[in-house]
């Protein structure tokens, strides 16, 4: 039982910071909210600017197998449940023990619903520029653009008043065994968001 601890520490914290409550140390439940002291989570912002967030994943392996993920992230708070926004991605894959390497890189556009405080659905269409994996095993190098229809949800933990993190399952509806850059159609995804 210890062992399954000690192999999955950084998932098991990430999850308790979900389901811990709030501490409203600084909360003062007599003061009569002003602009300065009102909950940023009851109203949405009225400026363009206040309503961009940003945010991405990041992630990176070093060793006989390299993979470096870096998918930066906007998105517009339409209201305080509803979000849109753009991504790109840039993947790098190099396997020494098979020599073969791939750059992958592309986009997204993706829309968010918050449908209780902490849990979200999201859906996402990419398309991803990549030279598919049957492609690279025989040596070719005949690029393609690859489809993705990512559908999902998850939990998030606000942070301060912008900023939040979260974990997500998604199931690629589009994925192809032979073509897609993902090697199962559901994946977890833990991100952060300013």
């Amino acid at each position: 039982m210890t062992q399954f601890f000690r192999d999955n520490a950084i998932l098991i914290l990430v999850l308790s910071a979900f389901f811990t409550n709030p501490v409203l140390g600084q909360f003062d439940r007599f003061a009569t909210p002003t602009p300065s002291n009102q909950d940023s989570s009851a109203t949405t912002p009225s400026k363009f600017k206040d309503r961009l967030r940003y945010g991405g994943f990041f992630s990176a392996q070093f060793g006989d197998v390299t993979f470096v993920d870096i998918s930066p992230r906007v998105h517009y708070l339409i209201n305080k449940r509803f979000s849109a926004g753009v991504g790109a991605t840039y993947n790098y894959f190099n396997n020494r023990i098979f020599r073969v390497s791939n750059s992958v890189y592309g986009g997204q556009i993706f829309a968010t619903s918050q449908i209780l405080e902490n849990v979200m659905l999201q859906g996402e269409f990419e398309m991803l520029n990549m030279n598919p994996w049957p492609n690279v095993e025989r040596g070719l190098t005949n690029r393609e653009w690859v489809p993705g229809l990512l559908l999902g949800g998850g939990l998030r933990q606000p942070m301060g008043s912008r900023g939040s993190v979260f974990v997500a399952v998604f199931y690629n509806v589009l994925w192809d065994a032979n073509r897609s850059l993902y090697n199962r159609p559901y994946m977890v995804r833990v991100g952060f968001a300013l």
